[in-house]
């Protein structure tokens, strides 16, 4: 069973996980489970992810598929050539990391809507722009005016990439947020509303269970029950 951004996923055998950066996640396995765990570093993502291909927005979604015959098959020989010492080890491991990544978002489209994986350099600038100022609560239309683009065109963008309102990213990287530090901190609530730009706690609250279906504090207490 995995946790991913609280949401429960049961691990079937022959499933790959997808879990994207920023994800909170937790695992529970049941007696003799087996499989692999391939981390692929942030820089890596970064260097071997081109704009205009599509494969950044399918990878950045936590997502549970099939293991396919060449996912599996690629994996092992991941983790025979980390093993060994062979020269231009790191060069082949770069390589083989970029297919694992191009076979897992093949998986991944396979059963997203085609809109899901387009790509805008708008869209990346929008999501980058989120990450600098998720906890000071700008509107749309603040980050549209930063972009030099209306809010009905940043909308139009990100509907066009997500299948959801340019509101949704920011909402979705605050709550991403908020349950990193529900789960990994001891700060209040309270604390946490502050720390994420909320003026007012119970706002907070209601966003948070409006986004995740708990509250704060009942979604700390089941995560305590069941890591």
């Amino acid at each position: 069973m995995a946790n991913l951004d609280g949401r429960r996923v049961e691990l079937a055998p022959g499933t790959a996980l997808n879990v994207p950066r920023g994800c909170v996640h937790g695992f529970s396995f049941r007696k003799d489970t087996q499989g692999w765990v391939v981390t692929v570093t942030s820089d890596l993502i970064d260097e071997s992810l081109r704009a205009g291909e599509g494969l950044r927005p399918l990878l950045g979604q936590p997502r549970a598929v099939r293991c396919s015959s060449a996912l599996r098959h690629l994996v092992k020989r991941i983790f025979s050539e980390y093993a060994g010492q062979g020269f231009a080890r790191a060069q082949v491991l770069r390589s083989q990391a970029g297919s694992l990544m191009g076979l897992m978002a093949r998986e991944i489209a396979t059963h997203t809507p085609r809109a899901a994986g387009r790509e805008s350099p708008l869209l990346r600038r929008y999501e980058a722009l989120i990450e600098e100022h998720f906890r000071d609560r700008w509107p749309v239309a603040a980050y549209a005016g930063e972009l030099a683009v209306s809010p009905t065109h940043l909308n139009r963008v990100v509907r066009q990439a997500t299948g959801g309102p340019a509101s949704a990213l920011i909402t979705d990287r605050v709550l991403r947020e908020a349950r990193r530090m529900l789960i990994y901190t001891n700060l209040t609530a309270a604390e946490i509303a502050y720390a994420l730009g909320f003026n007012d706690p119970a706002h907070f609250s209601r966003v948070f269970a409006r986004g995740t279906g708990l509250p704060p504090r009942e979604f700390r207490r089941r995560i305590e029950r069941n890591p």
